[in-house]
């Protein structure tokens, strides 16, 4: 399940939001070093509001938030103004059917699993299911012996 948001900016201004200058940032408080990833689904440049969503969490934990956009006079807004958005995010069962070690969730484990465990191994993966099932050998550590486990489990099925 994805929690849906909506933004409204009010361009005091009245010079124009300027529709690349919309930024998000987001931390999920439960992980040492967290990246929220936030969907944009639609700006309206016209009224100002933003619709997105956020992914679904495979555990609980506080996310924190905040949006930020400019307008053509060189002003930047963010919401809140001061501070984060907080609230605290149950688990979803999004990630349930995944298979462990098929991080792109094809239902085959293939040499894009390895690819994709090595970004993840190297903390440049992205998503919430992909680092959920890439603990191959089950330590609560993803590191190279997980690439290796998944290349044997591959190469020797």
């Amino acid at each position: 399940m994805v929690m849906g948001f909506e933004v409204l900016f009010d361009d005091l201004s009245q010079t124009g939001l300027i529709e690349d200058s919309l930024k998000y940032f987001g931390k999920i408080l439960t992980q040492i070093i967290g990246i929220l990833i936030f969907y944009i689904n639609q700006f309206h440049l016209g009224t100002g509001s933003m619709e997105g969503s956020i992914p679904a969490l495979v555990d609980s934990g506080m996310i924190q938030y905040y949006i930020q956009v400019a307008d053509s006079s060189g002003r930047s807004e963010t919401s809140p103004m001061a501070g984060w958005h907080t609230f605290f995010a149950h688990p979803t069962d999004a990630c349930d059917e995944w298979l462990v070690g098929d991080l792109d969730n094809s239902g085959d484990l293939n040499v894009f699993d390895i690819l994709l465990l090595s970004e993840v191994a190297n903390n440049n993966g992205s998503g919430i299911c992909p680092a959920s099932v890439a603990d191959i050998n089950n330590d609560d550590m993803i590191t190279v012996v997980d690439i290796v486990f998944l290349v044997n489990i591959i190469l020797n099925p």
